[in-house]
């Protein structure tokens, strides 16, 4: 797989074909063992079965179905790899994936390098993949416009974890309380990548008493962030905290309170790397204050 710039892996592969030379029909299965992409290096295996047609007399291939199998995730795609402009090194890859069988884990994984994946949950994808023919490392050719959802999750730290329970714990009015558990996370959103950058937008995450709207960028290669968006509270700001610090804020609850004029509203940024990530308010931005 190391012809493909980004790729690493040993590929063998068996089936059958049948049909003229101009349109033959291939079914048969893959396996990697050992695949990984440039930016995680973490090689997993991979097995895939497929049903394509191939053109023997310029290599064109049209896959009608790829199931793809790699750790607890399964993934169906459909599309082409074929040379568009003949001038140009290699073949234009296009596919259409979607699952409803995957694991944001094995996604994670894949994807950076962290380990281990910052969380796990049960997820769902669609996603559109155009690879151009060039000469260049593909990871920067790569482009992708996605949706997914996230569903049941939980991180892997417990630093992190700890926070996300005690902001779920604070967005309900009970900062004190020990009995509440895990606070399970919700996140749902789109995303673009391009010239290995990725471009989040209306991403969601939710936790109970809490949810958060950003949108903003993450680098593949280095890990650079910057998200923007609101923090929604179901409670009101001062019931986020106890003594003092609750009396002391009940001013500002006439200007902090959301739209709908209940809980608690407040602009909020994510700068940063993703192992040096930094929180903060965000009030000087004017698009988080309209």
């Amino acid at each position: 797989m190391s012809t493909l710039k980004g790729l690493s892996g040993t590929l063998s592969s068996d089936g059958k074909f049948s049909g003229p030379l101009d349109y033959l029909s291939v079914q048969g299965a893959t396996d990697i063992p050992n695949f990984a992409l440039r930016v995680s290096s973490h090689p997993m295996a991979l097995h895939t079965d497929f049903n394509a047609i191939v053109d023997g007399t310029n290599g064109d291939v049209i896959l009608n179905n790829v199931i793809a199998h790699f750790l607890h995730t399964t993934l169906i795609t459909k599309g082409k790899v074929v040379d568009e402009n003949r001038e140009v090194k290699g073949r234009t890859i296009v596919m259409d994936a979607i699952s409803q069988a995957a694991r944001i884990e094995d996604l994670l994984l894949l994807a950076v390098k962290a380990e281990p994946p910052a969380m796990t949950g049960s997820a769902e994808l669609k996603a559109h993949i155009l690879i151009p023919e060039k000469n260049e490392d593909l990871i920067e050719r790569l482009k992708i416009d996605a949706q997914f959802d996230v569903s049941n999750a939980e991180f892997t730290s417990d630093s992190v974890q700890g926070k996300i329970n005690g902001l779920s714990r604070r967005g309900q009015g009970q900062p004190k309380a020990t009995d509440l558990g895990t606070a399970h996370s919700e996140l749902t959103g789109a995303f673009k990548v391009g010239s290995g950058q990725v471009t989040f937008s209306r991403l969601q995450f939710q936790v109970p008493g809490a949810s958060i709207n950003l949108s903003g960028s993450y680098n593949m290669d280095g890990g650079q962030m910057d998200f923007r968006g609101r923090l929604r509270l179901q409670a009101k700001l001062s019931q986020t905290v106890t003594g003092a610090k609750s009396f002391f804020l009940r001013a500002l609850n006439p200007f902090l309170k959301g739209k709908d004029g209940v809980g608690t509203e407040l602009p909020i940024k994510i700068t940063g790397t993703k192992g040096n990530p930094s929180f903060g308010l965000d009030f000087h931005d004017k698009t988080n204050r309209e």
